[in-house]
């Protein structure tokens, strides 16, 4: 495209990145990485297993992921610099657009070395300790009687908060998955000789991690550690081949999908969800709990028959009801199911769904519907369905600013039936018409 053209798209992916990022979000999305921070599993299992008021999270750098689950959260770290950071609007409204919850956020920073005195004890419901060293030791006053501590031992903090008796160990994160089992829990914090660990060999371990004859002296069984990373061989062991085929095609919870479908769950709450042309995108099952998948493959049943990937899905799923996944072997363009059985449909990447597939959608429901194949344009023209929004960079853009422009030609004409048509068999060098504004997803309401 000319330069010109470009320019009036407003389509420039770059220059879309440095208009919505400010430099203290920029920073933290390239070490964090953002919805696929490592730590993302691990908090959305806390979250299903607690319901905190307050959070504290002592010596936290940067790491503001465990805001996108907590409502409430306290942020202690000595260094100045990152007071800037803490008070980015940007920041907020990254937050806001990608959180799991419906209530305010409420994020409150402390300039303060975490061993000085900095709030009332007893003041908070669940405490973090994540890669500041020994934090229980200084902090364990703040939390309440009931409250929770999740707690790493890569700096053998854990080790430490085992051996204190206002403590007991209530799970082991394993893999994104709380165990709270008693067997789960065994062996955790035992040596080899089946002996507790001690506050001796606790300290040992972490003044003299380095050297190798001290740390084989420890002889820890490897179990005994909680772990939150996964090691090479847990991961060839919990990993089927389809649930490794899906991992390695969309990438996981790295499945830029994600924060489209966090969007619409922020904004939809379906009973149940029609995914025509599927695939093995097995994605919105993370958001929503009652998913059924078409496609015309046949291979694809025994991927949706796989227990690991059940497993996967249920560890990392964001929502506390049972998951209900159905997958038809069928040609969307046949009778599949009761018309207006659905309250959300997608349409992805499997061509016109919308032709054949909008009558199983009810009145009132919605359509999430991408304009890679140029299906938006198409329920753009069908007087059933109305625009509800625009999604951008993750972000659900419902205000009649927002959805001016789309669907229209630069010439200020809504878009034809014609051009759409002509979308669909023609290369874009060869069409007739340019358009103001242009998106990847967008959401439509059914109103007839």
């Amino acid at each position: 495209m000319k330069k010109k053209r470009k320019d009036q798209l407003n389509l420039n992916k770059k220059s879309l990145i440095k208009f919505t990022l400010s430099a203290s979000l920029t920073c933290f999305l390239k070490v964090y990485k953002g919805l696929s921070d490592w730590h993302i599993p691990i908090f959305q299992a806390i979250k299903n297993y607690v319901s905190p008021e307050r959070v504290l999270y002592p010596g936290s750098g940067r790491h503001i992921t465990p805001s996108l689950f907590f409502s409430n959260v306290c942020y202690v770290d000595f260094c100045k610099k990152f007071e800037k950071f803490f008070h980015d609007k940007k920041l907020f409204n990254w937050i806001d657009q990608n959180k799991f919850y419906g209530e305010r956020t409420k994020l409150r920073f402390l300039c303060s070395d975490f061993s000085a005195s900095f709030e009332e004890p007893a003041s908070f419901d669940l405490m973090i300790s994540a890669c500041a060293g020994i934090v229980s030791k200084h902090c364990s006053q703040y939390l309440k009687v009931g409250g929770y501590f999740l707690v790493s031992d890569a700096h053998f903090d854990a080790r430490f908060v085992n051996l204190d008796e206002k403590f007991e160990l209530t799970g082991v994160l394993e893999n994104g998955n709380l165990d709270t089992s008693q067997e789960g829990k065994s062996g955790h914090f035992v040596t080899q000789s089946g002996r507790p660990l001690t506050l001796e060999q606790a300290e040992e371990k972490y003044l003299f991690t380095m050297k190798k004859k001290r740390k084989d002296q420890l002889n820890l069984n490897k179990k005994s550690l909680i772990k939150f990373t996964l090691s090479e061989s847990l991961i060839k062991f919990t990993l089927s081949a389809s649930l490794t085929c899906f991992l390695k095609v969309y990438k996981g919870l790295s499945d830029w999908h994600i924060p489209i479908f966090q969007a619409i769950k922020n904004y939809v709450s379906p009973e149940r969800v029609l995914y025509p042309g599927s695939g093995r995108h097995i994605t919105p099952s993370l958001f929503f709990s009652n998913v059924c998948y078409v496609d015309f493959c046949k291979k694809f049943e025994k991927f949706f028959h796989d227990k690991k990937l059940f497993n996967w899905i249920d560890q990392n799923k964001f929502y506390g009801e049972r998951t209900k996944l159905r997958f038809l072997c069928s040609d969307f363009s046949a009778s599949f199911e009761e018309p207006a059985s659905f309250d959300l449909m997608i349409s992805a990447c499997a061509g016109i769904v919308s032709k054949h597939c909008s009558q199983y959608l009810k009145v009132g429901g919605y359509f999430l519907v991408s304009d890679a194949h140029f299906d938006a344009r198409f329920v753009n023209l069908d007087e059933k369905f109305e625009l509800t929004g625009v999604l951008e960079n993750g972000n659900l853009d419902t205000s009649q600013e927002g959805k001016s422009g789309h669907f229209v030609t630069q010439s200020g004409r809504p878009l034809t039936l014609e051009q759409a048509e002509e979308s669909t068999c023609k290369p874009k060098s060869r069409w007739s018409f340019k358009l103001q504004k242009n998106s990847m997803f967008y959401l439509f309401k059914k109103i007839k």
